[in-house]
């Protein structure tokens, strides 16, 4: 059953722009070491850096929440076996049920990222 559905549009300059002027104090905020260091190891880090903002967003949005109460960076996007895996901290565990479900759909296109996430029980 659907418990939820986030969607959410960002612009890749947008969080190129935010990231270049604000890096120290924002970085920290919005990833987590291990989602910094896979965008560092890509050549467009900045995309890679806007889907993961954007994910981060779609799954604020399926909770209900938005980000209120918890740091962007309490949400945590991995790749494993090419397969996304969320993972959530401490701050934010009781709003997750372990028997929930996520199906996640990303779209880049030039200069825009979309994704959208469905969360099910």
């Amino acid at each position: 059953m659907i418990q939820g559905i986030g969607l959410d549009i960002q612009n890749i300059g947008r969080i190129e722009r935010i990231i270049s002027n604000h890096r120290a104090s924002v970085v920290d905020f919005i990833y987590t070491k291990q989602e910094w260091n896979l965008i560092n190891s890509y050549k467009n880090g900045m995309e890679i850096a806007t889907v993961l903002f954007s994910l981060k967003e779609s799954v604020s949005k399926s909770l209900g929440t938005g980000i209120r109460g918890f740091k962007f960076s309490d949400i945590e996007i991995l790749v494993k076996e090419n397969k996304l895996e969320i993972k959530f901290s401490n701050n934010i565990g009781y709003l997750i049920d372990s028997k929930m479900r996520w199906f996640v759909t990303i779209v880049v296109i030039p200069s825009v990222v979309i994704t959208n996430v469905v969360m099910e029980k």
